[in-house]
């Protein structure tokens, strides 16, 4: 047995194993959120990030943030328990200022009006892999003992819209919160500058589970959603060629501004 299956068999097996099923499927999806300078700071206006500028000796960074959804749930399943997520990339690498998977710590109310209750969203959320900065075997739990009323905590329907998320990104910067699904996570990748340049990242959610009216986990096993992905790219450097029409285009410009 793998040890992505091993740890996420020990998440199943301390919360409780009701069954087994095949029916819910586990969604994950790379957004992008911003496109910063190399010093983190905004770029405005906010560039396309499939057709970057050219920025000869010089990088982007790339703040992509993960979303969870959850369907398909049948009798007896009431919502996520957890999953074992894997973010892969290429041609582009973990910003070197600020590596690693950057957790979600957004907490909810369980009991509503009521005094106390402020829990933390996810009952785990944390890089399981070889190291701490491979993101692989993300695993982010929910806490299915412990969940307050439906429609009270936002912990029985992680997954579910609407979603209950994030109103600062890990650089404590205000945002707008993700309405298209379940915000868990960031990681700051960066993009050289040079033209031509092309990246990508893709998650996937290898394993996951829901859980039932007694808090028991019930693992779906593969979940059956493809790998969703996000591509990068820099500009080519104009071919001379199109330097010189776009001189040529000026000119006759200029030259037609004289004879007015």
């Amino acid at each position: 047995m793998t040890s992505k299956k091993l740890l996420l068999a020990g998440l199943v097996a301390a919360l409780g194993l009701a069954g087994t099923s095949q029916a819910a499927v586990i969604h994950v999806a790379p957004k992008l959120r911003a496109v910063l300078a190399s010093d983190f700071t905004p770029i405005d206006p906010a560039p396309d990030a499939s057709a970057l500028p050219a920025l000869p000796g010089g990088k982007y960074i790339l703040q992509v943030d993960f979303l969870m959804k959850i369907d398909g749930l049948q009798a007896g399943q009431l919502g996520f328990g957890n999953a074992a997520v894997n973010i892969n990339a290429t041609g582009i690498a973990q910003a070197a200022d600020f590596p690693g998977w950057q957790a979600d710590d957004w907490r909810v109310d369980k009991n509503g009006p009521g005094p106390g209750g402020g829990v933390n969203k996810w009952l785990g959320n944390q890089d399981s892999g070889a190291n701490s900065s491979d993101l692989q075997n993300i695993l982010i739990e929910n806490a299915p003992k412990d969940l307050g009323a439906v429609g009270v905590d936002a912990r029985t329907s992680l997954g579910i819209e609407p979603y209950d998320n994030n109103n600062l990104d890990p650089l404590d910067a205000p945002v707008t919160p993700w309405s298209d699904g379940e915000y868990f996570g960031t990681v700051f990748f960066e993009i050289s500058g040079e033209a031509g340049t092309q990246g990508s990242v893709s998650v996937v959610a290898a394993e996951g589970s829901t859980y039932d009216a007694q808090g028991l986990l019930s693992a779906v096993g593969v979940t059956g959603a493809p790998a969703q992905s996000l591509a990068f790219a820099v500009q080519a450097v104009p071919e001379p060629s199109t330097f010189a029409l776009l001189g040529l285009g000026g000119a006759l410009l200029a030259f037609a501004r004289k004879r007015r």
